[in-house]
């Protein structure tokens, strides 16, 4: 009970006047004496080296920047559109941006994001979460690398479970906005049974923001929850929920577990990651033609309340292939999201006898 008593008043007495250092080491003291914890932990722990996770930014920069390497190898060029795009992209959600591109690419996307989060060296917080799986803690993550199991005895990766897929097994991934709102994923169930069984939860490098499938479930079932998280943090849920501001919250991680080592600070140089996504992404652009990547570019402004750049991706696409090479369903979906309605109209009245495409109808709603 002191122990759970010293967590929950943790902003205001236990941490308050602390250094860092010292705010580490005492939450860590406090959680090693709570049994039974649950640990739920996010991208943050991959964000270190030697790991450095892209983070969601540099990967669909990454993805953006190889279909416009496709384009130019094909002599393509987009001029400003280019800029323009970028920022559309800056705009995106992660299971947004995949949504988009699995519309018109089927399972690539999934393959793609499967080789973006693969080889990646495990760092101190994968190594600490290690540890305390050895030590009984059963382990919940949004990651898709599999940086912990490769820290931990075979036996002993099956108390790891991805509430999101792992990149060894690409159809397991959950990256588009339908897959998340599938609720009835076994990962999930287990997570909600345990805590509805009562089991306390800590959240570390796990911030909540978007996740439409994890939060409903920690909303409805979590007695307690201790999250450490960056000053200024909000929990996302009104459970009973005890929030512990650190500047390297993740940190916490290697102290919790007792792993004696100096763990490193690099950041994640958005420049290289970028490079390794664009790199790995061109060849999957590859085998797709020229309309298929302009249609997924027009998609992305669309979906990013970019209606008008959408509608300058589709004139592009028709001064490059013709005026057929976009139907006038697909222009009047592009005229009406770019606030053109009278024009839309016509292409409509144009487009009476024409059965859109399940795409068209997903954009027309």
């Amino acid at each position: 009970m002191l122990a759970n008593a010293a967590l929950r008043r943790g902003d205001f007495i236990l941490f308050g006047w602390k250094s860092e250092e010292q705010k580490l080491q005492m939450a860590a003291v406090e959680l090693r004496r709570i049994e039974g914890s649950l640990l739920l932990v996010g991208s943050a722990i991959s964000s270190p080296s030697p790991t450095s996770l892209p983070m969601v930014s540099t990967a669909i920069r990454g993805v953006l920047a190889a279909m416009f390497d496709v384009l130019e190898s094909r002599d393509v060029f987009l001029g400003e559109l280019k800029a323009d795009l970028f920022r559309a992209g800056r705009a995106a959600k992660f299971e947004q941006f995949f949504a988009v591109l699995g519309d018109y690419l089927d399972e690539a996307p999934r393959r793609l994001a499967a080789t973006v989060y693969s080889d990646l060296a495990p760092n101190h917080n994968h190594r600490a979460v290690a540890a305390l799986r050895q030590a009984g803690t059963d382990v919940f993550t949004t990651n898709f690398d599999e940086n912990i199991e490769a820290c931990l005895p075979d036996n002993q990766a099956r108390g790891v479970t991805h509430l999101h897929g792992k990149a060894s097994a690409p159809k397991s991934l959950v990256i588009t906005m339908s897959q998340l709102h599938d609720t009835n994923r076994e990962e999930l169930r287990d997570l909600r049974r345990r805590l509805e069984a009562g089991a306390r939860l800590v959240c570390v490098g796990y911030s909540g923001f978007g996740d439409m499938d994890i939060l409903p479930v920690l909303r409805e079932c979590a007695k307690e929850v201790q999250w450490f998280d960056k000053p200024g943090f909000k929990a996302p849920i009104d459970a009973d929920v005890f929030v512990h501001n650190l500047e390297s919250a993740d940190n916490l991680l290697t102290r919790w577990a007792g792993v004696a080592e100096q763990p490193s600070f690099t950041k994640d140089e958005d420049g290289e990651h970028t490079n390794t996504v664009q790199m790995r992404a061109r060849r999957m652009f590859g085998r797709f033609s020229t309309a298929v990547i302009m249609r997924v570019l027009a998609s992305v402004a669309h979906e990013n309340r970019f209606g008008a750049l959408g509608l300058r991706v589709y004139r592009k696409l028709q001064e490059l292939e013709g005026g057929d090479a976009v139907s006038d369903h697909e222009l009047a979906v592009a005229l009406e999201r770019a606030g053109e309605r009278r024009q839309a109209g016509i292409y409509l009245s144009r487009a009476a006898d024409f059965a859109p495409s399940p795409i068209e109808r997903t954009q027309l709603r």
